[in-house]
């Protein structure tokens, strides 16, 4: 009976993720200039997965003293795997977060500074949350898919499972696979960083994960309701992304 929710949810899907499979986006990305306005935007995306990621760590595992058992271990397990992976991931060789290894990889091509930077002093600054995701600075459209996220993360935890799952796990490989494929060999001495990061969420955001995060939905959903939610979340998610991807097109060179 779950599996058959899952599967419809799937399906009521499937048009926004193919319209972000196939976006003009990727065929847009024809230089490094492109690749930077691309990542310049993209980073805020990597930076908010953290905040869903946090908040299912904070509310479906214990990280708070008196410890005490969680409902579902297979759910905290998946979690904390997930923590560990994004927040602590190998890669080349070394152990850094995934959002730093993408700052990396833009600062190398973006040597002369990126509103990212301001952002990220802000953050350390403590600037309250609402505030910060609505910065003037911040690129074309990135405040609007903030604020989605924000919105999920005040409303309930389902709405967080919901946009994660299907928002991002589910979707990831869709939107990545064409980007990879879109960059020349020949650019791929300059973008390597850039190329690894999106090489290694394509391999951890397949058929594991996605499983994974369905599950952890699933045991979250209790009734009609709760399934009705997850479907409209996570059109709304994907609704968010696509709109930020028409938007960032405009700034990319034409077709």
């Amino acid at each position: 009976m779950t599996q058959n929710k899952i599967i419809d949810i799937q399906k009521k899907l499937n048009p926004l993720i193919q319209k972000l499979e196939f976006h003009p986006i990727y065929k847009q990305i024809k230089s490094l200039e492109d690749v930077v306005t691309f990542m310049s935007t993209h980073i805020y995306c990597v930076w908010d997965f953290m905040n869903l990621l946090t908040t299912l760590q904070q509310q479906l595992s214990c990280v708070s003293v008196p410890w005490q058992p969680v409902k579902s271990v297979e759910t905290a397990r998946f979690i904390h795997e997930l923590v560990l992976e994004e927040a602590s991931d190998e890669i080349n060789g070394e152990f850094t977060s995934h959002f730093a290894f993408y700052l990396k990889a833009l600062n190398i091509l973006c040597p002369t500074g990126h509103s990212g930077e301001r952002f990220l002093s802000e953050l350390k600054e403590k600037k309250p949350y609402n505030l910060l995701i609505k910065a003037d600075y911040l690129p074309a459209g990135v405040s609007s898919f903030l604020t989605f996220t924000y919105q999920c993360i005040e409303k309930s935890i389902l709405d967080v499972a919901a946009a994660f799952t299907f928002g991002r796990e589910v979707v990831i490989p869709s939107l990545f696979t064409p980007l990879v494929s879109q960059l020349a060999p020949e650019q791929k001495g300059e973008l390597q960083f850039f190329i690894t990061y999106l090489e290694r969420h394509i391999e951890l955001d397949g058929g594991h994960h996605s499983h994974l995060a369905t599950q952890m939905v699933t045991q979250l959903c209790t009734s009609d309701k709760d399934w009705q939610r997850v479907e409209t979340v996570s059109i709304a998610a994907l609704e968010a992304r696509l709109a930020l991807w028409d938007t960032l097109s405009e700034q990319l060179s034409p077709l």
